[in-house]
């Protein structure tokens, strides 16, 4: 007796809608009515970060004396040295510093207003192309020893000679120490507006705003793809408002392009556009060195992936890239160090507490809510449905190593700055972090992350009011400088 297979049932026929087959009718509402509310409101809250981002990069809060308005100006460190070279490329068209130095000495503004007339020490290689000899500045000079200048020496430094040290020739050249791509990049922002040198400090201001707004836009973006709502995406973002991100807007150190640049190529992991996110890192390379890590941890993750083309593909490009960034180097600075080295060699426990939970650098301390990124080690094998493994390892993978490196460098730790400044370029990873621990656990995680995001704005809020009065001080400065002021 033979068998019939039972007929398969045909599917059911999907109801033809009214207009089935005839043309939509077009949308005659005007562009911004055809946004809705939650559109709305997001667009406004990143209008209004951009707003007050320029408005208190032109204001101080003193205590004893109020809100104060007083522009835009470097504070120390590194950042009259990154002016130097910013006005160099713009008005000499080079890259020697040497006139530059002696221009401040006698009043100029090439290293920012308040350096008028300061003896700075050089951040610079001096290169004697008629002796051969070359050094760095800090080799040749005492920087703690100065000496008074002659009237008729021009060439006059302000310090002692160091013993043993070569005398620099008349034609010696000095260029800096610190990697050219970042005032690069501000010039190239900076010079469409064909500033004079009164107006260059302004304008890099305004440039480095732009760079941080722009970081929280591209988290803002991620998160959408990564399938948050547009509220969930804006609130991410928003993480780094409650960061030392907020008061490096008004800075002019390199993290906050550095962090822009990093979440870029995070961008290109996600969408599998491996030559766009090796560009990326070498850009983040030519910035800091340093992130040669997230290279090769983002090759470890196509490896770890099985996807052995990328990692070809991305290695190439990045190699092809620090190839070209070490020759760049040599002919720049006859050095391929720039900046000279990095300097490895403290303890990892006590850098450890130094930089993740001391007073003055800890970075727990001003965002505590960067440790829900620890709830994430988990997911390396086997995450949440919803959430891509290949995700969580791009952002896991590169802040392993860093944090390491940051942890192990001597000396510092990013100290003559307001706060963890070495772990600002790495902000929109943590944030990122945060949403997908935030959204994937339940309430407990969510109300702990959500009070942990408003103790930082406590604290990121008035650090950014007050930046430049609170460098190498505790996180809870802020609050004591407004009892004070009460």
């Amino acid at each position: 007796m033979s068998r019939r297979r039972p007929r398969p049932q045909a599917r059911p026929r999907r109801p033809e809608r009214p207009d089935a087959g005839e043309p939509s009718a077009p949308d005659l509402r005007p562009w911004w009515a055809r946004f809705d509310r939650i559109s709305v409101l997001v667009g406004a809250g990143f209008l209004a970060i951009l707003l007050a981002m320029g408005f208190v990069r032109n204001h101080y809060y003193f205590p004893g004396h109020g809100y104060v308005r007083t522009g835009a100006f470097a504070i120390s460190g590194d950042e009259p040295h990154y002016l130097m070279v910013l006005n160099s490329l713009l008005f000499d068209k080079d890259l020697d510093l040497r006139q530059d130095y002696q221009r401040v000495r006698h009043g100029g503004r090439e290293a920012g207003i308040r350096f008028r007339g300061a003896h700075l020490d050089h951040h610079t290689f001096v290169l004697d192309e008629k002796t051969g000899n070359h050094s760095w500045w800090h080799g040749l000079y005492l920087a703690g020893v100065p000496e008074p200048c002659p009237p008729d020496n021009p060439d006059c430094t302000g310090y002692r000679l160091a013993p043993g040290a070569f005398v620099p020739s008349p034609t010696a050249r000095e260029v800096s120490f610190h990697p050219m791509a970042f005032p690069a990049l501000l010039a190239a922002l900076v010079a469409p507006r064909s500033p004079n040198r009164e107006e260059v400090e302004g304008f890099a201001s305004d440039a480095i705003i732009l760079l941080s707004w722009l970081g929280m836009v591209i988290t803002y973006v991620m998160a959408r793809r990564l399938g948050f709502g547009r509220l969930g995406a804006f609130v991410t973002s928003s993480l780094l408002l409650a960061s030392p991100w907020l008061a490096y807007s008004r800075s002019y150190f390199a993290e906050v392009a550095i962090g822009l640049v990093l979440a870029l190529g995070l961008f290109a992991m996600k969408a599998e556009r491996m030559v766009l996110a090796g560009l990326a890192v070498v850009v983040a390379i030519a910035l800091k060195p340093a992130f040669v890590v997230v290279a090769a941890a983002w090759g470890l993750e196509r490896l770890w992936a099985r996807r052995i083309r990328d990692a070809v593909v991305l290695s190439a490009v990045i190699g092809a890239g620090v190839a070209a960034i070490l020759a760049f180097n040599y002919w720049y600075a006859w050095d391929w160090r720039v900046p000279p080295a990095v300097l490895m060699g403290g303890s990892l426990l006590h850098g450890a507490w130094v930089s993740l939970l001391g007073e003055e650098y800890g970075l727990l301390r001003y965002a505590p809510w960067a440790a829900a990124t620890l709830l994430l080690l988990p997911w390396m094998r086997t995450p949440p449905d919803g959430i891509p493994v290949t995700f969580v390892r791009q952002i896991l993978l590169p802040l392993v190593p860093y944090v390491w490196l940051i942890c192990g460098m001597a000396p510092g730790y990013g100290a003559s700055c307001y706060g963890p400044r070495y772990y600002v370029c790495v902000m929109p990873f943590f944030a990122l972090a945060a949403g997908l621990a935030f959204r994937a656990y339940g309430r407990f995680v969510r109300v702990g992350v959500a009070t942990l995001a408003i103790i930082a704005l406590t604290i990121s809020i008035p650090g950014w009011i007050q930046y430049g009065l609170l460098w190498d001080k505790p996180a809870t400065a802020v609050w004591d400088t407004f009892s004070a002021q009460k």
